[in-house]
């Protein structure tokens, strides 16, 4: 048999259930492996919709300027026939 003494130095071949500290451990690497990556692939995502937001606006606002230069353009042509051909 083996003595007392020599059963509390044995290592079991299969360990426990972790305890608090390796638990945090273990959770800490998940947030590491997952969750950096996906606040930042969020954080990119809520940018690149508004940079995309503000590219619409400002083709919306341009597109209203052509629309009025095209209106200012047509009544200075219109005032040029009434009044006669210069050149």
């Amino acid at each position: 048999m083996v003595p007392a003494s020599l059963l509390d130095t044995f290592v079991p071949a299969f360990p426990g259930i972790p305890g608090g500290v390796e638990l945090l451990v273990i959770l800490l690497i998940m947030i590491v492996v997952f969750g950096i990556p996906f606040v930042l692939l969020l954080g990119a995502v809520f940018l690149g919709w508004n940079v995309l937001g503000s590219r619409r606006e400002r083709v919306e606002e341009l597109e209203e300027r052509v629309a009025e230069l095209e209106r200012e353009l047509e009544r200075e042509r219109s005032e040029g026939r009434e009044g006669g051909e210069r050149d």
